[in-house]
């Protein structure tokens, strides 16, 4: 979605309105019963105009850059465009194209040939898309198949260690985090963090901000019951999306927790106190849950054989977090991935992925080294032949 991103969903307000009345079935002419659901979007987008406007006038080529420019600034223009990224995955269903996805089988191959209830304990992911499709798909998998097991045609719950590790920490409290950091088999990392939260609030009496927009409201097929959690009006929760900048310094290492920018604070509520969202007191805060996400990144990184990179861009964003997971390392991997512009001769082309790969290197762990290096065109030709 980068480049609708860029040319139509977050062109203008009336570019997103466009592109939200085709996602939900809205003609031309709007029936009366349906004049709520654009009363909400007007409501909620109002808030956003005058950043989305600054975003299309600027002349950006991506988010990022827009909200890099307004770093260190007093602006909310940047968080306030972390909802409107929020709305854009929420309103746009990938499930009605999960049968030509590559995520299919993607997902199939994730899964212990041997054992196919549980995932390949030699494979991690890290990701840093901010949409969370993949993460809820390998949810629902593996809750699927343990129900199955069971005798069941639904969904059975899951250890919460398991879950937490495929959910990147970002549920189940301390025990989710512990499963990260003390984790030795599959997790997916969300290195930037993610467009909802996986679980819903445990206790919506004892607190009255809205609850996190989480996984059963971000994929419901309920249109209606979306569009009221995505464009609600009154005690919007934090969306756990970190840019690059906001998660790492330029000497590669992470901010401290008064830098960073999620604060996450504790707010009383007679006896108990809460995180906003409904989260427990004594839950890790969001700085700690990244700490977590990239410390267990780090060492996946330092100790890995193979190291392959998918869709990235390798933009110089990037660079600070690779310079914390890279730096240091040292002897050979199998180095493989995605480039369209790598036919594998020297020098690499000025735009590829490899050139990019090898200046990081050069910069951060020069010491790391590989083979010939084994690039495939597409994700779906590197899902059949290198997962």
């Amino acid at each position: 979605m980068a480049d609708d991103l860029r040319r139509e969903w977050l062109a203008s307000a009336d570019g997103l309105r466009v592109r939200f009345k085709r996602a939900m079935g809205l003609g031309l002419t709007v029936e009366p019963r349906q004049n709520w659901i654009l009363e909400e979007f007007e409501r909620w987008i109002e808030k956003y105009r005058v950043p989305l406007q600054l975003f299309r006038e600027g002349g950006f080529g991506t988010i990022d850059e827009f909200c890099y420019l307004l770093r260190g600034t007093e602006s909310k223009m940047a968080s306030d465009l972390k909802f409107v990224l929020r709305f854009v995955f929420g309103i746009h269903s990938p499930e009605e194209q999960f049968t030509d996805s590559d995520y299919y089988p993607f997902i199939q191959k994730l899964f212990d040939p041997k054992k196919l209830s549980a995932l390949r304990s030699d494979v991690v992911v890290m990701s840093f898309n901010y949409d969370p499709y993949l993460e809820w798909l390998l949810q629902r998998g593996l809750s699927i198949r343990a129900g199955a097991l069971a005798g069941g045609v639904r969904g059975a719950p899951l250890d919460p260690r398991v879950e937490a590790a495929v959910l990147s920490g970002l549920g189940h409290g301390t025990e989710g985090v512990k499963a990260i950091r003390e984790g030795d088999s599959f997790c997916l990392l969300k290195l930037h963090g993610s467009a909802a939260w996986p679980l819903p609030a445990r206790n919506v009496t004892q607190y009255s901000l809205t609850p996190h927009v989480s996984f059963d409201q971000f994929f419901t097929g309920d249109l209606e019951k979306r569009l009221r959690a995505l464009t609600a009006q009154f005690g919007e929760s934090e969306v756990p999306i970190v840019f690059p900048w906001e998660i790492m310094a330029d000497n590669g290492t992470m901010l401290a927790k008064n830098e960073f920018i999620l604060r996450d604070p504790v707010y009383s509520d007679q006896v108990e106190g809460f995180r906003a969202g409904g989260r427990a007191a004594t839950d890790p805060d969001t700085h700690e849950i990244f700490q977590a996400i990239w410390g267990r990144a780090r060492e996946e990184v330092q100790v890995a054989d193979r190291i392959s990179f998918v869709g990235l861009s390798m933009h110089e964003y990037l660079m600070p977090g690779f310079k914390y997971l890279f730096s240091g390392r040292g002897g050979k991997i199998v180095l493989g991935g995605t480039d369209r512009n790598f036919d594998g001769g020297e020098p690499a082309p000025p735009r590829s992925v490899y050139a990019r790969i090898v200046q990081m290197r050069d910069g951060t762990c020069p010491s790391m080294g590989w083979n010939a290096p084994d690039f495939r065109q597409d994700f779906a030709e590197f899902i059949q032949k290198d997962v």
